[in-house]
């Protein structure tokens, strides 16, 4: 793997100079925005880590390194997957500060023990205000080509390589930045090439998904794609782009299931279907087709054949918190809690951060009665994503139910400081007012609410 950490690290005894001039207040101006994106950067990725490790036997084996002016800085364990004989990971940490991570870099495989992601974050052995280096590296295979995009915790798409064979003869692209993105070293003529299309087309062009690695982790591509702040235009054109390179590779299957992710992202679930079963007819093993597929069927009503792929998709991702998650929300919508109940508790084991899974959970618990319950897993999402709306609303809601008043008016008016015209927060805040004797706001706000249309919440506590 092609790192830039050899050069930055083998030439310390350069730096110190540099960084002891750059760190003066006349010299530089510090960018707070990075280093606190850097700093959340490392700290996911130790999480992600942490995951890793769990439920597997590990096997460990760690070293003393160091540098010319700090000898002996550091203790080198690496983590292998007993089974597999896979690395997991790498942790160097600081030889006197056992505590203090120097160097962490976490790799991700799928079934067939392929390397789908590896992250890294480094730090100098002084000035630790933030990473020195962070790098994301998102791998694709097609047939015998292995090509990688690089990031860094910022989104900058920093490298590309690619390298196997094709037609008997070997294959080996290597470029950096400024030779793929605009400017006078822009490679054209490669960029435009079939082999260059085929190494890179299931690859994300930006790592928007990817910047906080414990989120990303057995994580589907439609998950990525339906975060991405993208306009209905920008939408409409990357569909437009990807049709286009399939009319000359009908195959695709890289382009069949980003053209039906940004299908499922403008909820035009039939054509996503039909791109998310083009691709599994091209490949069975798509593991992301099928939950992209899943999804979508559910979205249009088929809850059992999305089911069933999203369990095909658990069975092949046994420990993939969003999938129990997402499964668990068709058997909410089924009405079978019971099942539901099971995914949500499942979700959590894998991921006790899920936010979706708590919220998810508390509405059951809610429509149980299990008020203490519903506002522990409520308030367990509001803490993790303090900007959950749904999780908020659903916790006015409880707050209301249960005769607590003043703190659902609190939460509910919470939702609407972000949210004017939602429809629901507003009948309920109409009801909340109106049971604490303030009918003429209680009414004008119902008045409001009823010419507004219907949220597109699915899973919250209806008004009774």
């Amino acid at each position: 793997m092609r790192s830039r950490l050899s050069v930055i690290l083998g030439c310390w005894s350069l730096f110190v100079p540099f960084i002891a001039l750059a760190n003066t207040p006349s010299s530089i101006k510090v960018d707070n925005a990075q280093v606190k994106q850097w700093n959340q950067f490392a700290d996911s990725l130790y999480l992600l880590h942490e995951q890793q490790l769990r439920d597997k036997k590990i096997r460990t084996q760690s070293e003393t390194g160091g540098y010319a002016t700090h000898p002996a800085f550091y203790v080198e364990t690496r983590y292998y997957d007993a089974n597999t004989g896979l690395l997991l990971s790498r942790v160097q940490r600081e030889s006197k500060h056992p505590d203090v991570v120097h160097l962490i870099e976490v790799n991700v495989y799928d079934n067939d023990q392929r390397l789908v992601r590896d992250y890294l974050a480094v730090y100098l052995p002084d000035h630790r205000n933030a990473p020195i280096q962070t790098l994301i590296n998102l791998h694709g295979y097609t047939k015998d080509l292995h090509a990688y995009r690089q990031f860094d915790a910022s989104g900058a798409r920093i490298y590309e390589q690619c390298q196997g064979e094709e037609g008997n003869k070997a294959v080996l692209i290597s470029l950096d930045e400024d030779e793929f993105l605009s400017g006078p070293g822009r490679r054209t003529k490669i960029l435009g090439s079939p082999i260059y299309q085929r190494c890179f087309a299931a690859i994300p062009t930006m790592a928007d998904e990817f910047l906080q690695p414990l989120r990303s982790t057995s994580t589907p591509s439609l998950i990525a794609v339906t975060a991405l702040p993208l306009s209905e235009q920008e939408i409409q054109a990357r569909i437009e782009g990807l049709s286009r390179l399939l009319e000359k590779e009908p195959a695709n299957t890289g382009y069949l299931v980003q053209r039906g992710n940004l299908y499922f992202v403008i909820h035009d679930f039939d054509l996503a279907v039909v791109d998310f079963s083009d691709a599994i007819a091209h490949d069975q093993t798509l593991d992301d087709a099928y939950f992209g597929r899943g999804m979508a069927l559910a979205r249009n009503g088929q809850l059992a054949e999305g089911i069933a792929d999203l369990s095909l998709y658990i069975n092949r991702h046994p420990q993939s918190s969003v999938a129990y998650t997402k499964r668990g929300v068709r058997y909410l919508w089924s009405g079978d809690d019971k099942k539901a109940e099971a995914d949500f508790r499942q979700a959590l084991r894998f991921n006790p951060e899920n936010a979706e899974a708590h919220d998810d959970l508390g509405v059951i618990h809610a429509r149980r009665g299990e008020y203490t319950q519903a506002i522990s897993h409520f308030s367990h999402t509001l803490r993790i994503e303090p900007t959950y709306l749904k999780a908020r609303h659903n916790l006015a809601m409880v707050y209301y139910i249960s005769g607590q008043d003043l703190p659902a008016l609190d939460s509910v008016e919470k939702v609407l400081e972000a949210t004017p015209q939602a429809r629901d927060s507003l009948m309920l805040k109409a009801q909340i007012l109106q049971q604490i004797g303030r009918t003429d706001e209680a009414a004008a706000i119902k008045q409001e609410a009823e010419f507004l249309p219907e949220g597109n919440w699915s899973e919250h506590i209806a008004i009774e």
